[in-house]
């Protein structure tokens, strides 16, 4: 029988995580970093990011391809992974940040492999092998779910025998330590401590700064960030009562860590005040600047730093902090926010806007920490051969709009998490992250896929989804998706009468034909939706005859990315293919 993993208390918990934070706000501030970043614009909304690590051995990362409005990855991309020996390329493909579908890898040697993704996590592929068993060691964990990261590591000169080796001894240095699920992370600091200085140290650094790297990328999902490039895109409307509006569920959260409305309302104020001091300074901002996002986060950054850091207090201990962020590395993270954590528990922080700017680092910091893979990995091991019942892993689609005012969601239990799923769903709103308490509906229980059509929507109106699933642990929702509700452009499978709807060539870069057979003399038109649900370019075909139809579209003009190509005959959606455009 799977124990269940309840929760520390919250201030336990929210002390040492916001430390982390505030060391991190003062780090990237403040500190010059092992690894630059620099980028380049390519044109048409495609950028290359180039991540040097400044060693003697030259390694770099450069990632091109295309960012949404938020700088999340959303698209093709191609990440080359290189030192001075030896180098691979990944292509694939971005959802929401995520990588989804099917990558192929190349090396200097010109050898391939493929991998199969869903959400970042790779599954079931016929190139592919994955170990999922409850007794599963931490590295097979690890190399099956995130082969991406060890494939980065052999470049990186670590093979798979030196990576599987470290594992193995974290794990049995765990074992030593305990098996209080509350203490895991005690116990994997005081493992990764003892493992430094050892012939191990250079791939803990290493493994530190692919750590920082994904953890960047997974904060861009955080809501309040989110809020603040919405605003900046926005002309009269405030951080607050976009937060209020459009993530009200992040406002619940900052309640249940301690924090006001009133008092993050004024938070939300201030830091809105000073980036337009920032804007006052440095120049206005252009939403269409490809950079555009990357200059608000600066921003941000400055912002908050400049609240956490004006205070009046005696306490030498916070002090002290403060210096040490300062002077110390951002590799050294650990053993700062373990000592941090004992000195702002014994100091009184007063200032209400500081309480909330800790609330806002703590979220922050969650997704931050969802970067170190190697740590993911172990905790899923080590909680597995416990047999300590996890929250479940599933996935939200959006399949289409059946009609105006009815959608198809699709949803996926992928893991279960050692618990029986005794409940699975949709839920939806008009804003971001809609919980069971908001619309919901159910479909079965367990593993595998299922098929929620909501209806009574407001055709024009957009709308965020989300599956969710129950075990013994709670309630775990997947990612999150947008549509706009509008004329069907879903796919009636009972009136089907078009053969063969393709593209070609796929991908594409400035032009493509689309080629289809009908069988009788129709009024058609094109429609192409892009991943988050909307309508983003529709033409009227008109009168076509029966038979072979071939259409050829100039593209030039499209963003990057992926799309679902509809042909629709009298409102009603016939057939549709997915094109990739890529410049």
């Amino acid at each position: 029988m799977k124990k269940q993993l309840s929760k520390k208390t919250f201030w336990q918990s929210v002390w040492s995580v916001v430390v982390l934070g505030i060391l991190f706000i003062l780090a990237v501030g403040s500190l010059e970093s092992k690894t630059t970043t620099s980028k380049r614009d390519l044109g048409g909304k495609v950028v290359e990011t180039t991540i040097d690590f400044n060693d003697n051995d030259d390694k770099k990362k450069i990632y091109t391809g295309v960012e949404d409005d938020w700088g999340v990855r959303n698209g093709p991309f191609k990440i080359r992974t290189q030192t001075k020996f030896e180098w691979e390329e990944e292509e694939v493909l971005y959802v929401n940040g995520k990588r989804t579908g099917k990558s192929k890898t190349t090396d200097l040697y010109g050898r391939i492999k493929y991998t199969c993704y869903k959400r970042g996590v790779a599954y079931d592929c016929p190139k592919a092998e994955h170990i999922f068993a409850e007794d599963a060691t931490a590295f097979q964990v690890l190399s099956g779910k995130y082969p991406w990261f060890t494939n980065q590591l052999i470049v990186f000169g670590y093979d798979n025998e030196y990576v599987e080796a470290y594992m193995d001894t974290l794990e049995t240095i765990l074992d030593e330590l305990g098996d209080d699920p509350l203490e895991f992370e005690n116990y994997y600091g005081d493992a990764v401590d003892s493992l430094t200085y050892t012939p191990y140290d250079s791939l803990i650094q290493l493994n530190y700064i692919l750590s920082e790297m994904q953890g960047e990328q997974e904060v861009k999902s955080d809501e309040f960030r989110m809020a603040i490039i919405d605003r900046n895109r926005s002309n009269d409307k405030t951080t607050y009562n976009i937060i209020k509006a459009t993530y009200p569920g992040y406002l619940e959260s900052i309640k249940e860590v301690g924090v006001g409305d009133p008092d993050f309302e004024g938070f939300c104020h201030v830091t809105d005040s000073l980036m337009d001091e920032n804007d006052a300074l440095h120049g206005s901002l252009d939403p269409e600047d490809t950079f555009f996002v990357d200059s608000v986060d600066d921003r941000l950054f400055k912002a908050m730093g400049y609240i956490l850091n004006y205070e009046d207090t005696t306490s030498t201990a916070l002090k002290s902090l403060k210096i040490r962020a300062f002077l110390n590395n951002r590799n050294d993270f650990r053993s700062i926010y373990r000592e941090a954590s004992t000195f702002l528990i014994q100091s009184a922080i007063d200032s209400t806007l500081q309480n909330a700017a800790f609330g806002a680092l703590y979220f922050m910091i969650l997704k931050y920490s969802e970067g170190d893979m190697i740590y993911r990995s172990v905790k899923e091991a080590w909680l597995n051969n416990r047999a300590v019942v996890s929250l479940p892993f599933l996935l939200t689609e959006f399949s289409g709009n059946n009609s105006a005012t009815s959608a198809s969601l699709l949803g996926e239990v992928i893991e279960d998490g050692g618990g029986a799923v005794s409940s699975r769903g949709m839920a939806w709103a008009e804003f971001y992250n809609p919980t069971i308490s908001d619309n919901s509906e159910t479909s079965g229980t367990g593993l595998g896929s299922f098929v929620i059509s909501p209806d009574n929507l407001v055709e024009g109106n957009i709308y965020y989804a989300r599956a969710f699933a129950v075990n013994s642990a709670g309630t775990a929702y997947g990612n999150c998706v947008t549509f706009t509700a509008g004329e069907s452009v879903g796919i009636d499978d009972n009136e089907i009468f078009v053969q063969e709807f393709s593209a070609f060539p796929n991908p594409a870069a400035n032009f493509t034909t689309f080629s289809f057979n009908i069988e009788s003399p129709e009024e058609m038109a094109l429609t192409f939706v892009n991943l988050k649900g909307q309508v983003v370019y529709h033409h009227d075909l008109g009168r076509l005859l029966p038979g072979e139809n071939r259409v050829e579209l100039d593209l030039s003009s499209f963003p990057n990315g992926i799309y679902s190509c509809q042909l629709n005959n009298d409102g009603m959606t016939k057939s549709t293919c997915k094109i990739l455009i890529a410049h």
